[in-house]
């Protein structure tokens, strides 16, 4: 037939990588699609998919043999696990060892050989690289007590001699790590780059110490939204999630004139603090109506809503009528009782206020012997429920 075409893109992070590869291959590298190029900028392409294929297999070949170095004394200390599993349940497992062969490892010992301890601290200097025969010797040397027989070492002894008659001379000895140690070099150099060119700014700020005592943030329940941070009391302020951007600013700084219905997290940066803070990035920007009523789909400030918390003539009847049908929980003076303030709320709100709520309510509403009728007209426009 006509055969098959394909079409082969190079971007140049490919480039930079074949170059780097094939360099130490003494290969040129072509990438030009001019017709006199062309034949050339396919022998470097297929060269270079050699070159990762042979890394590719050196790779699992160490591989393999870091996993049959270390089968050598993990089957050993499998088998003693086995023999000892009594010991384990009845909580008698020690390293106390006797007899020959197997029976003389330690349990405890044996147990900890699977265990592989992962290392998160990072080194202030890229650290040497570790020929990858060494690293194998090392691992016989650190369990030399759990290699119990002369064959075992003998297996340990040839697979030393075959890495060290296959290993490639230079740095590739150690390809195990060659992509980790790649990856810290750059960023070293980075790290050199960026403390050249900020070195003005870094000697201004390094004698000032940022504090992050309860920067943790802190969740908070949905239901909160429905509170109007304008209508809540001055000394709950410290309460509600929001408080009005126009009094944001850092210490020893002046706030900025933002309008009165733009509100910002204590979670970005709470008022409460103190020291220097370091600003957070703005993840989430929210639109958010505390109520659906018409003029009321915008946070307003307190002179709005002190004049929009007016009641109409139905409105007022409404409260009016609360007032009477709940005289079964009234005392002699006509004011509510707590069991009153509690069904007031529940047909305000359409739930039962928790004992806490009932009696901040009563405390901040409330008269000597309960709640009167202004007195419960104005909690119930207050923005508190």
């Amino acid at each position: 037939g006509a055969g098959q075409k394909i079409h082969l893109f190079i971007i140049p992070e490919v480039a930079d990588l074949m170059r780097r590869e094939l360099a130490t291959c003494g290969q040129e590298v072509v990438v030009s699609n001019t017709e006199q190029d062309r034949e050339k900028m396919l022998v470097s392409v297929v060269a270079w998919l050699v070159v990762n294929s042979m890394l590719s297999e050196q790779m699992q070949w160490s591989m393999l043999c870091l996993q049959n170095v270390s089968n050598i004394y993990r089957k050993n200390a499998f088998l003693k696990i086995l023999r000892g599993i009594e010991e384990f349940r009845s909580g008698t497992a020690n390293d106390s060892s006797s007899g020959e062969g197997i029976d003389r490892l330690p349990l405890r010992r044996s147990l900890a050989v699977f265990d592989e301890t992962i290392d998160f601290s990072l080194e202030a200097t890229v650290p040497d690289p570790i020929p990858f025969e060494k690293k194998l010797r090392d691992l016989l040397e650190e369990h030399h007590d759990f290699i119990v027989s002369e064959q075992q070492h003998e297996v340990g002894h040839k697979l030393l001699l075959e890495v060290e008659e296959l290993s490639i001379v230079g740095d590739s000895a150690s390809r195990l790590d060659t992509e980790q140690e790649r990856e810290q070099e750059q960023e070293q150099q980075k790290e050199i780059k960026t403390k050249r060119e900020q070195q003005v700014e870094v000697e201004k700020f390094v004698e000032r110490e940022y504090s992050r005592h309860q920067e943790r943030p802190q969740p908070w329940p949905l239901s909160m939204l429905a509170l109007d941070p304008s209508g809540v009391n001055a000394d709950q302020a410290d309460q509600h999630p929001f408080y009005p951007l126009k009094d944001f600013h850092l210490l020893n700084q002046e706030p900025l004139c933002f309008p009165n219905q733009l509100m910002v997290s204590r979670n970005y940066f709470n008022p409460d603090w103190s020291g220097l803070r370091r600003i957070k990035n703005v993840v989430v920007v929210m639109e958010w109506a505390p109520s659906t009523e018409e003029g009321r789909l915008q946070l307003l400030s307190a002179e709005e809503h002190s004049s929009n918390s007016k009641l109409t003539e139905a409105q007022e009847t409404a409260v009016q009528k609360m007032h009477t049908l709940l005289s079964v929980h009234m005392g002699e003076d006509g004011k509510l009782t707590s069991e009153g303030l509690v069904e007031a709320v529940r047909a305000a709100t359409d739930r039962k206020p928790a004992d806490e709520d009932v009696e901040a309510l009563m405390k901040e509403f409330g008269q000597a012997g309960g709640v009167p009728a202004d007195r419960l007209r104005k909690m119930l426009t207050s923005g508190r429920l």
